[in-house]
Parts: C-alpha cells; sequence; structure tokens
C-alpha cells in the first residue's frame, strides 16, 4: 500500500500548485518548450520545485501531464518519453517531499466511445506510462484536463491495468457549477469512477468555497472516496487585492478562509491552481497545519478496520502526540518557509520584470 493511501480520511494534505504559470513568466514558452527544455535544461525547471518545496506543501506534484506518447509525438519527442518521465521524477524526488504523484493530462488522441479500437487505443497510452512509472517510487497518479468522462474513465483503466497505486481523478467545473458543459451529472460521474477504482474524487474549480461545499455535498452523497480541491485563481493584482464574485481568490489571504470551510465540508486535499504565487500554497499549508479531515471515519484506503486502527482514529491527528513545545517549533518553521517563498516570490518577480525590461530594449 502506498504511504499516502495510510492517511486517506485522516490529515489534511496540500498540493504544490502547477509551475507552468511561473516559467512562463520567467520568459519560457511552455506550450512550445516545456519537453524540451525539461530534457536539456532540467535545472531551470527544478529551480521551481525547489521553489514549491520551501511553501511546506506535503504532496508535490510532477510535471508530467503532457509526457504521453501521442502528445510527445507532436513534437517528434516521443522516442524521449521514459528519459522525460526520469528527469521529472529525479528533480522532485531531490526535493525529499513527503509524497510525489505524477500528474497526467489528455493524451490528445480523438475518442469514438463506440468504437472498441478507439477506446483500447486511447487506453493504451496509459498503460505504456504506467509501466514506466513502475520502476520509480511515486505515491500515486493525478488526472486532471480531461474533456469527458469517457476519456477519464480510459485513463484510470489504462493505468489499473498496470497500477494499484491511489488515482486522483480531478473534474473540471466552469463557472456555472457545471460539469462538461451540463451534459452529465456530478453525482453520475463520480459513481462511474468509484466503480473504476478511482481513490479520490476532485474539483478543479474558480468557484466560490460555499459553492464547491455544495459540490462537495453532492460528491459525498453519491461515494464516499476522500475529496480534493483545486482553486482556481484567475487573477492577482497586488493593486485591487479584494476578491469579488468573479475573482474570489484576488490574495492570499482568501486561501485560509477557503481551507476552513472546505475542511468542514469534508475535503482532504487542496491545492492552488491557475494563476497562484507560491504564496497562496504557503497560506494553505499554514490553513491546514495539524487539522484532520472533517466527518470521516478513518478508515484509509482499504475500506477495512480493525481494532488497532479504531484506537488510532480516536488520535486527531498525528500532531496530537505533540508537547506544546515541538508545536510551537514546527509553527515557527512554518512561518519561517512561508516568509521565505514570499521573499523569493518577489525576486523572481523582479528578475521576470528585468527580463522584459531586456527584451523591450533590444525589440
Amino acid at each position: 500500500m502506498a504511504d499516502i493511501a495510510l492517511r486517506f480520511d485522516r490529515d489534511m494534505l496540500v498540493l504544490s500548485s502547477p509551475i507552468r504559470g511561473a516559467l512562463d513568466k520567467l520568459g519560457i514558452d511552455t506550450e512550445r518548450n516545456f519537453e524540451l527544455t525539461l530534457l536539456l535544461e532540467p535545472e531551470v525547471i527544478e529551480e521551481a520545485y525547489q521553489v514549491q518545496a520551501i511553501s511546506g506543501a506535503q504532496c508535490l506534484v510532477a510535471p508530467t501531464a503532457t509526457l504521453l506518447q501521442a502528445r510527445l509525438a507532436r513534437q517528434s519527442m516521443e522516442q524521449s518519453l521514459e528519459a522525460l518521465i526520469e528527469s521529472a521524477l529525479h528533480m522532485v524526488q531531490a526535493q525529499r517531499p513527503q509524497h510525489l504523484l505524477v500528474e497526467l493530462g489528455s493524451c490528445g488522441l480523438p475518442l469514438d466511445p463506440s468504437s472498441r479500437f478507439s477506446l483500447r487505443e486511447y487506453s493504451d497510452q496509459y498503460v505504456r506510462v504506467a509501466r514506466l512509472y513502475r520502476e520509480h517510487d511515486i505515491d500515486g497518479y493525478l488526472l486532471s484536463g480531461f474533456e469527458s468522462l469517457e476519456t477519464l474513465k480510459c485513463a484510470v483503466i489504462g493505468l489499473r491495468k498496470v497500477s494499484s497505486l491511489p488515482i486522483f481523478a480531478e473534474l473540471d467545473i466552469d463557472d456555472e457549477g457545471c460539469l462538461w458543459d451540463g451534459k452529465i451529472s456530478l453525482s453520475e460521474v463520480c459513481d462511474d469512477l468509484a466503480a473504476n477504482e478511482v481513490s479520490v474524487i476532485g474539483v478543479r474549480t474558480a468557484l466560490g468555497s460555499e459553492k464547491i461545499a455544495e459540490l462537495l455535498a453532492e460528491i459525498k452523497s453519491s461515494c464516499g472516496l476522500p475529496l480534493l480541491v483545486e482553486l482556481l485563481v484567475k487573477d492577482v493584482d497586488p493593486k485591487n487585492p479584494h476578491p469579488t464574485p468573479d475573482n474570489p481568490y484576488a490574495n492570499a489571504d482568501t486561501m485560509i478562509e477557503a481551507a476552513d470551510r472546505l475542511r468542514e465540508a469534508g475535503a482532504q486535499f487542496l491545492r492552488a491552481g491557475g494563476e497562484a504565487p507560491l504564496a497562496y500554497t504557503g497560506a494553505l499549508v499554514a490553513a491546514c497545519f495539524g487539522q484532520r479531515v472533517t466527518g470521516t471515519s478513518g478508515q484509509g484506503f482499504s475500506g477495512e478496520k480493525d481494532d488497532s486502527e479504531e484506537e488510532e482514529d480516536q488520535a486527531p491527528s498525528v500532531y496530537a502526540s505533540m508537547d506544546e513545545a515541538q508545536l510551537s517549533e514546527l509553527g515557527r518553521q512554518l512561518r519561517e518557509r512561508i516568509d521565505a517563498a514570499l521573499a523569493f516570490r518577489g525576486a523572481m518577480d523582479n528578475e521576470s520584470d528585468r527580463a522584459k525590461g531586456t527584451d523591450a530594449n533590444e525589440s
């Protein structure tokens, strides 16, 4: 059993933010050159993960969403798949995270749900990468950015042919609260994914935390799986830091309020996405520090609980055994991490501004 599975329905955990936005601000065209940078200049991306480690996120997510054979074939890099995976995992493992998740997105192949050949071709993309990841020490898979239930299910089925590691499946919810243009209900999707052995159900959305709590209630009524929420930050403007209905996460403080509300709604895993700066992840870590998931039985991944587990459940979290001095020291370390993250973020912004100024002068 993977280590992270032992913490299901127990401690609140934070996932690291996507790094592509930070790299874009440094002048890297991640849409066109991310894989090439990962292969030829991995130290550039590794620096971004060193900053992620400073934030204190317990789960680092590897930059592997596009590392699928069909996606790489568009750049004639499909022969480099194994080398790219090695590079991506090495840089994340070097940060010594508590948990390492591999992110996988859509492979981009057209899918005809009525064709067995098309379904098998799509699923085989994930069978291939799962065989490569089997040689590495990872905690699970994070599936995100899929266009439909059919494509997501194909990915899950492909992974399950090879791996028994936990699978986190994220569902994109639009600003109207709809999933995939409202073509299918959230409860139907959750039932289907649970039947295909998904381990964690997640939502990725820019909605406010109150509306997200309503979505989590619907998911909980459908299945009893652990819950993940990725909060999409639309815009961060220091000159206008006040949250609005259209941009509820306009500053890092909003993460703390959202984390409290989502914990009460039953979420266990939180992630700051979209345009979120590093400070947002630090705020989530601070808000979740020492917190236990609300309204769960603490059964963990297996779904079965023996007498020893019942005794363990009586403790509110792994932090409950610490004395006041230990908790105070952990709090101090956490504050230092957040302060360092904010300072590093400022330095990165200054470097980005200087690069833009240089480019402007050259032009």
